[in-house]
């Protein structure tokens, strides 16, 4: 889901590094300015680029909704490789259990 070839999404366009063209852009800080405007303080996680540019309120809006999309893909994608490896990780113990390659001793104080 994260290739880097992919098409960016529909959105802002503000996800995307000025400099290196990467989608790797997140927000660092902001501050409302007047006429429903945002003051925004952007990085790129690539080229560790910093940009500050004013925007109207409903495309900070738009950016900041496409980047806790972005966020709750990721987490999602986190909470099944977890537990992925973690039904890697019992079944590995459940099976040298049932082959007696462990045992209490294992767990004792050392």
């Amino acid at each position: 889901m994260f290739d880097r070839r992919r098409q960016p999404p529909p959105g802002t366009g503000l996800h995307v590094c000025p400099v290196c063209r990467s989608d790797y852009v997140v927000p660092v800080w902001w501050e409302e300015v007047e006429d429903n405007r945002l003051r925004l303080l952007l990085r790129c996680g690539e080229c560790d680029t910093h940009h500050d540019l004013v925007v109207p309120g409903d495309v900070a809006d738009r950016f900041e909704k496409d980047y806790v999309r972005v966020l709750e893909a990721m987490a999602a994608q986190l909470d099944r490789l977890d537990r992925e490896r973690m039904a890697i990780q019992a079944s590995a113990f459940a099976t040298a259990l049932a082959r007696d390659l462990i045992t209490a001793a294992d767990f004792g104080a050392r």
